[in-house]
């Protein structure tokens, strides 16, 4: 009898999506950078306890308060060949794009335990990781960014 209630319990809450560790949670930081505040980053971290499970990096650069010189050819020239890198990574998508005087890029980091080994071996995530390198966690990886001066929320 008491095997049916515990069951029934745990059946409703995960109907109500109330189970203990079942939902992920969610870390957003975001930082505008440069003399004319033309580059725009926000950083989304998914993750279920500690570990990471995707990183969405979003950046947008205006191209017209940039005061470096960089132009928009520059920018999708770099973006080509950053595209190239990337892609060839097993659970790294990347995506660029422009439109009115902007450049938007998109980094999507699938993290799973088959290409953790690979993401380390192109230093993508090699200080955020547990000591056996299986794990990428999310304190340590949210802690880096707002060191670097993102504010997270």
């Amino acid at each position: 009898m008491k095997k049916i209630i515990i069951s029934s319990i745990c059946f409703v809450a995960l109907l109500a999506g109330c189970s203990s560790g079942s939902k992920g949670s969610e870390k957003v930081c975001t930082m505008t950078q440069g003399a004319s505040d033309e580059l725009e980053e926000k950083i989304t971290i998914s993750y279920d306890g500690d570990t990471v499970t995707t990183i969405v990096s979003k950046t947008t650069i205006d191209v017209e308060k940039t005061k470096t010189g960089t132009t928009m050819e520059d920018l999708e020239k770099l973006a080509k060949d950053v595209d190239k890198v990337y892609n060839a990574i097993k659970g790294v998508k990347y995506t660029y794009e422009s439109k009115d005087k902007k450049f938007y890029e998109t980094i999507t980091v699938d993290i799973k335990e088959e290409n953790m080994e690979e993401l380390q071996n192109k230093g993508m995530i090699n200080m955020y990781v547990d000591e056996d390198g299986k794990i990428l966690k999310a304190d340590k990886l949210i802690d880096f960014l707002k060191d670097s001066g993102m504010k997270c929320k």
